[in-house]
């Protein structure tokens, strides 16, 4: 359970929206959107939803190989002694469904420039907003390429860690996987500044057989003017000393979609950043939504902590270690809630769990968008620029620590998702510092103001956490009450009140993501609780269910 939202600091809570809204229903096929009783010209409306209890991961895993460095969800020993205990009957808590909670963004904290472009798109309305934010943020982060880093330092860093990469992981929750995922206005400015960079690559690439020419030309004179020089017995000519240019490495490539590690790396090479969009799943968590690539995983976990990884290059052969952006745009449905806590923790690094329940418009006004994040490509130039935080230090520091303080009250994967916010604070502030600064005088200020870290803390305080919390806090408790919910959630999708429940069908669908000694326990609790009533038929044990599940 986490604590109450009015334990944070009130000046950073001023003007933001409960965590959650008791007037928000669960629904189980559908999120549900609920109107913001906000002023429409300052703040953005908020979806609200609920699982639909389907039982996930139902079906046979492609792979058994047991997974290895994956921080626990908690046993039931460990959970017992765990802080921050639900209040609440352990009943409510095997039957409350899944409420996303309505929340607010406030016009306000975002750059003129990025609110004019998104209204231009038509992504300004209040149902829209706050998934297309995170969006255009992630595609900037990705745009704006290896040459920018964030660092922090001094005491900031002891909070912050190491990390200086800027990409940003966006998961979309929504209702299901139908219609598209990224707006076209956000995709013509990724593919405006890739289209940028390819022109580079291609003007540099002419330079270069230019110069390959001329030092052919040469060469072949050295050696005729070698021939001369010997038939006519005369000294030959000095030794020809030059130097071979460099190769301009492969085609750049920024947006990357529905594809794996394999075109990551690929798109690497070409040395700029990369946005990776998934219209079926979010690419960068496992073992969720029937999603079991875990090279993908592991590769974009190792790019968001800023690590170098082996990349090749086709046109020369060589090999190099490179860190690079990697932001990434995917989708979470209800029903991947149930498996949440099966998320390695490095995979929660730099996520921003952002509603999206109504469709994107199927077109847009992309000039505006176009024009604010294209020429982020070469704004940074061809020297690396590191943001650092200075007049902003203590805006930071203190919510960075009123984040531990809740993260070190919470159980896993909450707490590993609160531990991360000081670092999304430090990547959102970054990627709004960009933003404010395209179409400028050229120059990229190493400072982020002060303003600009505030801005990107309301993100996190009214947008990201109250979101996060709402997915997270049901898988962060013991596996009993979590596989129990499991259970609950399934039954209500594929049984009615008249059915039965069979141990044996339960046993089959699961028995490569619950083990049989997790299955009995939570069965066991759900007869404890009178949510399940045992009977033997044809020699199979059978449950009947509580008419209390289906309410």
């Amino acid at each position: 359970m986490i604590p109450d939202q009015t334990t944070h600091d009130q000046t950073t809570q001023e003007n933001l929206p409960p965590a959650s809204d008791p007037a928000v229903t669960a629904v189980q096929t559908e999120l549900q959107v609920k109107s913001d009783p906000t002023p429409a010209e300052d703040n953005v409306s908020n979806p609200g939803g609920a699982d639909n209890g389907v039982g996930a991961g139902e079906k046979p895993r492609a792979r058994t190989k047991p997974r290895t460095g994956r921080r626990s969800s908690g046993s039931a020993a460990g959970a017992d002694s765990a802080p921050a205990a639900d209040p609440r009957s352990v009943k409510d808590q095997l039957l409350a469904p899944v409420q996303i909670p309505q929340v607010t963004l406030d016009r306000r904290v975002l750059p003129a420039k990025l609110l004019a472009a998104l209204d231009s798109a038509g992504l300004g309305a209040r149902e829209m907003l706050p998934a297309a934010t995170l969006m255009a943020l992630a595609a900037v982060s990705a745009i704006g390429g290896p040459s920018v880093r964030c660092e922090p330092r001094g005491d900031l860093r002891n909070l912050l860690g190491n990390v200086s990469d800027t990409a940003l992981r966006v998961a979309l929750v929504r209702p299901d996987h139908s219609g598209s995922l990224v707006p076209s206005a956000i995709l013509a400015a990724a593919y405006a500044a890739e289209n940028d960079a390819l022109d580079r690559y291609e003007a540099a690439d002419q330079v270069e057989l230019e110069r390959l020419r001329a030092a052919a030309g040469r060469r072949r004179l050295h050696a005729q003017a070698s021939e001369i020089a010997a038939a006519l017995a005369t000294p030959p000519p000095p030794p020809l000393i030059e130097v071979m240019p460099a190769r301009s490495g492969v085609r750049p490539r920024i947006v990357v979609i529905n594809e794996a590690s394999a075109a990551v790396r690929a798109a690497a090479a070409g040395a700029t950043g990369v946005l990776l969009i998934d219209q079926r799943r979010m690419p960068s968590m496992t073992r969720i939504g029937g999603f079991y690539d875990t090279e993908t995983e592991l590769l974009l976990a190792a790019l968001a902590r800023g690590d170098s990884v082996p990349i090749a290059d086709p046109k020369s052969g060589r090999t190099q270690m490179r860190s690079l952006p990697a932001s990434v745009i995917g989708g979470l449905i209800p029903t991947d809630f149930l498996l949440a806590h099966e998320v390695a923790a490095e995979s929660l690094l730099a996520t921003a769990f952002v509603p999206l329940s109504a469709p994107l418009p199927p077109t847009g006004d992309s000039t505006d968008m176009v024009s604010l994040l294209r020429p982020l490509g070469d704004l940074a130039g061809n020297v690396a620029v590191t943001l650092m935080f200075a007049a902003s230090v203590e805006t930071l520091t203190t919510a960075a620590e009123r984040w531990t303080t809740l993260a070190a009250a919470a159980q896993p994967p909450l707490s590993s998702y609160l531990a991360h916010l000081p670092d999304l604070a430090r990547r959102l502030a970054a990627a709004l510092h960009l933003v404010t600064r395209s179409g400028g005088d050229g120059k990229l200020a190493r400072e982020i103001p002060a303003t600009i870290v505030k801005s990107a803390v309301a993100l996190v305080d009214s947008l990201l956490l109250p979101t996060a919390q709402a997915i997270l806090s049901p898988v962060s408790t013991t596996d009993a009450i979590r596989d129990g919910r499991r259970i609950i959630d399934y039954v209500r999708a594929k049984t009615s009140p008249r059915d039965s429940l069979e141990r044996r069908r339960l046993l089959q669908s699961w028995q490569h993501s619950m083990p049989t000694v997790r299955l009995n326990a939570a069965l066991t609790l759900l007869e404890a609780e009178k949510l399940l009533t045992a009977t033997e038929k044809s020699g199979s044990k059978q449950y009947q269910v509580s008419a209390d599940v289906y309410e």
